[in-house]
């Protein structure tokens, strides 16, 4: 049932669990006669965790439910590693936002913090499918069931 009810993602693979995130951000410049910098940034995410879930009952066997306990921690495990990621390649990308140049207009800033946000979140992506690979989607980390 469990492999009935995964999720297909993009990649056309079917998964147990999924992080899902979007970032956006809040902003505020300060322009002086001919520039503009940045005064204020702060990135907001929203994630989306989607795991299985057994509805067990009394019957089930201590040894089922204990496999079941220890592969959902684990999976838990996987999935914030993916969530840390964000968070990290995040917080990278306040600290060097925060530290951009004055720009002539800010349009010029808003357009090079635009394409700080495009290669950060490349990168990262980059970053979550190596992690993918390396812990094989979370196996090598105990997210196996049975």
């Amino acid at each position: 049932d469990l492999k009935k009810k995964c999720i297909i993602w993009t990649d056309g693979n079917k998964y147990d669990s999924l992080t899902s995130w979007d970032v956006k951000w809040d902003h505020e410049y300060d322009q002086a006669s001919k520039t503009c910098v940045v005064s204020f940034f702060q990135p907001i995410i929203n994630f989306t965790f989607r795991y299985p879930k057994w509805n067990r009952t009394v019957e089930a066997p201590k040894s089922l439910r204990e496999k079941w306990d220890r592969y959902l921690k684990n999976l838990i495990t996987h999935e914030n590693g993916h969530s840390d990621m964000v968070v990290a390649a995040v917080n990278d990308l306040s600290r060097t936002v925060v530290q951009l140049p004055p720009a002539s207009s800010c349009d010029d800033l808003d357009s090079n913090v635009r394409e700080l946000f495009r290669i950060s979140m490349n990168k990262m992506r980059q970053d979550q499918r190596e992690y993918d690979e390396i812990t094989k989607h979370g196996t090598t980390q105990g997210a196996v069931f049975p």
